[in-house]
């Protein structure tokens, strides 16, 4: 009997092992842009005819990706959001090809109505444009993460992609403002998690007019437990950094060639930045850049 469990063990531990490294085979051709290959990987992740939810929305991230306008993109999004409630699929930018497909404005509409019967989401409406203005917002990112490692950060692909991001963030930025000057920022108990820092990420990455118009309503959200604190830190300082001048809370870094890691921006009156940092929510400096880099250094 002992004989028995401990080849059922091996058996087991054998194919947990496969598993794994099938799913790293696949998530690494995936990140470097060679998804036909990955989604042959991701297909082979199953011993029985189901795959999970996750591979399931793995595989159909890829197809769209590839910019394929067909069945298979919305094949796999229904197996994997059964019956799943999520809204990040409907920020999600790998799938920015297909928002103007009627199958992907019907997901669109069951999502919010999901988040709608559990109380997650109040103005669906509201929630769903500001959802669609996010995935713009990050629409390309991982083309330039797959060109910038092969080609180079000033290959003219690149270049190319960016003058397409740009485009598509002027659009957005005239649509936020809109929704700014006319309600304010709004307000995450009624358009949900998911859609709430959507005016955020838009005028972060506007101009430092526009954080300065704008990081006051921002900053009356967080009081009022609309907004997340961490945004209004990650745009404070943004603003202060662009006018040459010391951050508040230690959000924002730049490159050390010497060190070869990020380093922060110089910071205002050091000695109190954690005392700071946890007054609106967020964990210690040197938790926070462990992670980027070995250690914390200033």
């Amino acid at each position: 009997m002992k004989r028995i469990i401990s080849k059922c063990f091996v058996c087991v531990f054998s194919l947990c092992t496969q598993q794994i490294t099938a799913q790293n085979s696949a998530d690494s051709l995936f990140n470097i842009g060679d998804l036909q290959n990955a989604i042959v990987n991701y297909k082979q992740l199953s011993t029985t005819d189901e795959l999970t939810s996750e591979v399931n929305y793995k595989i159909a991230s890829c197809y769209a990706l590839m910019n394929r306008k067909n069945d298979s993109v919305f094949l796999y999004l229904d197996k994997a959001f059964k019956s799943d409630s999520s809204l990040n699929i409907l920020s999600d930018p790998y799938f920015y090809s297909v928002i103007n497909d009627s199958r992907w404005c019907k997901i669109e509409s069951e999502q919010l109505h999901k988040a709608y019967m559990k109380n997650t989401v109040v103005d669906t409406i509201l929630s769903r444009k500001l959802l669609n203005i996010k995935q713009k917002d990050q629409a390309y990112y991982y083309h330039l993460k797959v060109i910038q490692k092969t080609l180079g950060y000033s290959s003219p692909v690149s270049n190319a992609i960016w003058d397409l991001k740009n485009t598509i963030n002027e659009v957005n930025i005239r649509n936020v403002i809109a929704i700014l000057d006319s309600i304010g920022w709004p307000k995450r108990s009624l358009i949900g998690e998911e859609a709430s820092n959507a005016c955020f990420l838009v005028i972060q990455h506007s101009n430092v007019d526009l954080r300065e118009k704008y990081i006051g309503l921002l900053k009356q959200a967080c009081q009022d437990g609309e907004a997340a604190w961490k945004n209004f830190a990650l745009m404070y300082d943004r603003i202060k950094v662009y006018k040459i001048e010391p951050q508040v809370y230690g959000t924002q870094l730049h490159y050390d060639l010497k060190k070869r890691c990020y380093i922060p921006f110089p910071i205002e009156n050091i000695e109190k930045l954690n005392e700071r940092r946890k007054k609106i929510g967020l964990g210690s400096i040197e938790d926070h850049y462990n992670r980027i880099c070995d250690k914390w250094e200033y």
